[in-house]
């Protein structure tokens, strides 16, 4: 998969991530994806199926953490809109977990268009949670960091997904 002389990191970064979105559907953001990918010592030699795991971990990583920082809010805030933001940015992080879960047994099992699709999932349901914080009355997202990483992890999913079932 790699060209000569290269690793899959690096033919990941160079053909993956910068295939401008629309044709074909590359990342939003390639800094964030050549950083993240790039700077972890485990994805140097890393073959694809390597890479998207370390994705999906790192993916996990930030869901599970934002769930764990929402609950505190659900419980607490006063604004009841803001509160009610909070409760549905719950669901979303808990649906992106349990597809990112689903992205790993779509993994083992090679299942390649199925564990772009949990990406997929992952992706929107970042942007879904973003989202709930521009509706009128708007607010600043307390959670935009962490929506902008998990939506860049889940496109990273599905790049890496579309590489490998091709």
């Amino acid at each position: 998969m790699a060209r000569e002389g290269g690793s899959p990191t690096a033919y990941m970064l160079e053909k993956g991530v910068s295939t401008k979105r629309g044709n074909g559907g590359g990342t939003h953001d390639q800094a964030f994806c050549m950083k993240v990918l790039g700077s972890d010592p485990r994805t140097k030699n890393a073959a694809l199926r390597e890479l998207v795991q370390i994705t999906i971990d790192l993916g996990l990583y930030i869901a599970t953490g934002t769930k764990v920082k929402i609950k505190s809010p659900v419980l607490s805030e006063k604004d009841p809109i803001l509160r009610s933001h909070f409760v549905t940015c719950d669901e979303y992080y808990g649906n992106a977990i349990s597809s990112l879960r689903e992205a790993v047994s779509d993994l083992k099992r090679g299942e390649y268009k199925e564990l772009g699709f949990e990406g997929g999932i992952s992706n929107a349901d970042a942007n879904d949670c973003e989202d709930e914080f521009k509706r009128p009355p708007t607010y600043k997202s307390p959670l935009a960091v962490e929506n902008r990483r998990l939506g860049l992890f889940g496109e990273i999913i599905v790049i890496i997904a579309n590489l490998l079932n091709s």
